[in-house]
């Protein structure tokens, strides 16, 4: 089964339109990550940032230019409201592979300019409909119950002659409803119970016989009816047993709906970022050894310095929010992460001027010193997303 045109184009346009919604930030991004989800690059949208769709294709308004954070292989992407949620993510790969995003090169330089002509997105003119099943047929009633015979006062006499009635005809099954198979509909009501018929009035008991005579042979069972079940032959002393009401008749209800799924829990991840600089000749210069944009809420708990040879070296960690970049403060203060004079040293963050970070600040790690032996230098720092 498929979508009308204008199906297609509401869907399209349903999705499109959620990049705009929010209001921490300007615009609507796409972001693309390494392998690590560490972002590489950040492209503004256009307010709206899609045009409205045609043939259920919807294509991007114009996407400003964007610089390079960090090298690395491009590997996957994410379309970002305004409040920075994922409307829709996806793989990235180059004009060659299968990737949902297409770019001429997935290899990423640092503070080189990438330049996106368009981006479109396209609703699936397909969807699936799944049929009702047909109602159960009635179940037809229950043949009449026959009376008890009656058994001889003083001499024994014979056992009366019953028609045993045979059991009502059972309601033909109603038909299997037949539907093409698409979007599930929503589950039914369920159907009241039928009425219950009366209970039949029980007979006086009749009066004591006399003296208990001698069994008589057993009576000849008596053919099979049709339609009610006859009657037994009488019980003396006892009375009448009352005639069973007939069974109610009631319709199977479709069943209630189902409610909705409940909100999955937030996942907490763990990790650590590591930066690295070195050398082919002489010493590493100092300067900036790179810089990263956080994906989202970033507690860092440890760091560890390695270096080649044995060195005395000086490293800052630094942030900057997305409004102030390229504006950065040091996140330890005066006392920084160094070797005093060794190949490694580690510690926590617990003397950090301030050891978190929110969605979409920038960090950079700067070597401030080294001495002239070391020719490679590497900070790994541990952290907790929450």
């Amino acid at each position: 089964m498929f979508k009308s045109i204008a199906a297609q184009n509401a869907a399209c346009n349903a999705v499109t339109r959620l990049v705009d919604q929010g209001s921490s930030y300007p615009t609507g991004k796409l972001s693309i990550y390494n392998f690590d989800s560490t972002s590489l690059i950040d492209f503004n949208l256009s307010i709206p940032a899609f045009a409205d769709a045609t043939d259920g294709t919807a294509i991007s308004n114009f996407i400003a230019d964007s610089t390079v954070l960090l090298n690395g292989t491009a590997y996957s992407f994410a379309v970002l409201n305004r409040d920075a949620t994922t409307v829709w993510n996806g793989t990235v790969s180059d004009m060659a592979g299968s990737g949902d995003l297409k770019l001429n090169s997935v290899y990423f330089s640092q503070d080189s300019t990438v330049v996106i002509t368009s981006m479109v997105y396209i609703a699936p003119p397909e969807f699936t409909y799944i049929g009702q099943q047909g109602a159960t047929g009635l179940m037809g009633p229950t043949g009449v119950q026959g009376v008890p015979g009656l058994t001889g006062a003083g001499v024994p006499g014979p056992t009366g002659l019953g028609w045993q009635g045979v059991t009502g005809l059972s309601g033909p099954t109603g038909p299997q409803g037949q539907g093409s198979t698409g979007i599930s509909g929503l589950t039914g009501l369920q159907g009241g119970t039928g009425i219950q018929g009366n209970t039949g009035i029980q007979g006086e008991t009749g009066p004591a016989g006399g003296p208990v005579g001698e069994t008589g042979p057993q009576g000849i069972q008596g053919a099979t009816g049709i339609g009610y079940v006859g009657s037994d032959g009488a019980t003396g002393p006892q009375g009448v047993t009352g005639l069973q009401g007939a069974t109610g008749i009631g319709y199977v209800g479709s069943d209630g709906a189902t409610g909705p799924q409940g909100v999955t829990g937030l996942q907490v991840k763990t990790g650590s970022f590591n930066f690295s600089m070195s050398t082919a000749i002489g010493a590493v210069p100092t300067g900036i050894m790179g810089q990263i944009t956080l994906s989202g809420n970033t507690a860092f708990n440890s760091w560890t310095i390695l270096t080649d040879v044995t060195s005395v070296v000086n490293l800052d960690v630094q942030k900057a929010s997305y409004a102030s970049y390229p504006n950065f403060t040091s996140m330890h203060g005066s006392t920084g992460l160094f070797i005093s004079s060794g190949l490694k040293n580690t510690g926590t963050t617990a003397y950090w001027a301030g050891a978190t970070g929110t969605s979409n600040d920038i960090l950079r790690v700067v070597l401030l010193s080294s001495d002239a032996s070391a020719s490679k230098v590497s900070l790994n720092l541990g952290y907790t997303l929450f």
